[in-house]
């Protein structure tokens, strides 16, 4: 008997996951690789106001699209003062995201590694259908003032075969769509630049299959 629960709670059904909207059976992923993807970018930004948009995790459900929530935990070593693992040289901290599609809800707590401004990892901590997510970013110094290089990298592995194999379908998809909302909300943050350039994409190890479209959050005003 699958009983989903109401509100505003996880979707989840007994012994049956949602995924995408589709109740798909549980299996161990153990036959399955993490799925990687990469992208390469030169952007508009200094490599700190890329850095500090990227660590202010507590405003994520502002504008990534799927991201319902997201709170600070715990300020972890940056020091007393609320935003001080914005501007710390060295920062690590817990945050709890909750994120969702459709009828698929996860929430789980990240922590975040930083060392300003080259660098900042984000690990899931506890999450019931993630055996491994990470989202890396690395800043380079531009060819330009103002400019950095932007390295973005994603890799995940789902408990589940079927939530592993649905993932692949889309991986490129989702990690454009990620980079894409950090652009507009560093366009809202920072100023409208004239340029910036398309991403240099890596091969994702996922199956090629058509883009499946993501409804997107409306944009900042």
């Amino acid at each position: 008997r699958g009983q989903m629960m109401a509100g505003g709670g996880r979707a989840m059904c007994e012994q049956r996951r949602c995924f995408l909207g589709l109740h798909l059976p549980h299996l161990p992923g153990t036959d399955t690789k993490p799925l990687h993807h990469e992208d390469r970018k030169l952007v508009p930004y200094s490599p700190e106001q890329y850095y500090d948009l990227v660590v202010d995790v507590e405003n994520y459900e502002k504008f990534l699209p799927w991201c319902q929530e997201s709170r600070l935990v715990t300020e972890g070593n940056p020091g007393p003062a609320r935003d001080a693992h914005k501007t710390a040289t060295s920062a690590r901290f817990k945050a709890e995201l909750v994120v969702g599609f459709r009828l698929f809800k996860e929430r789980y707590t990240s922590i975040i590694d930083g060392t300003r401004p080259k660098l900042i990892k984000v690990s899931a901590a506890d999450s019931n259908i993630f055996e491994r997510l990470v989202n890396i970013w690395r800043f380079e110094n531009g060819p330009e003032p103002q400019t950095c290089w932007l390295t973005f990298t994603i890799e995940f592995k789902f408990a589940s075969v079927f939530h592993q194999q649905a993932a692949g379908l889309f991986l490129s998809e989702v990690a454009q769509a990620m980079v894409h909302s950090f652009d507009k909300r560093a366009s809202f943050l920072y100023g409208r630049s004239q340029h910036i350039s398309p991403a240099i994409t890596s091969p994702s190890r996922a199956p090629e299959a058509r883009p499946m479209r993501l409804a997107q959050r409306p944009a900042e005003a």
